[in-house]
């Protein structure tokens, strides 16, 4: 079993994650997970996971581009005041 101190540690280590993604799209808007992914070189699922930890804070836009639904994600507005 983990200890406490472990659990711990894995939260703040994914608190950092969460905290570097939003910083990266205040300033890179419009990404699709795959060019987070690739821009960060991360794995796409960490990426996702990071991506609903902030769901809260993010916004996204849906389209479809040859024949595949994509989404590009964004900070919103409260968190880029």
């Amino acid at each position: 079993m983990k200890t406490e101190k472990a659990i711990q540690k894995k939260i703040k280590i994914g608190e950092k994650t969460s905290e570097k993604l939003l910083d990266y799209l205040k300033k890179n808007p419009d990404k699709t997970v795959y060019d987070l992914s690739k821009d960060l070189n991360w794995s796409t699922g960490k990426v996702q996971k990071a991506l609903y930890r902030i769901k809260r804070d993010i916004g996204f836009e849906q389209y479809i581009e040859s024949g595949r639904l994509k989404k590009k994600y964004y900070a919103t507005l409260k968190i880029l005041t």
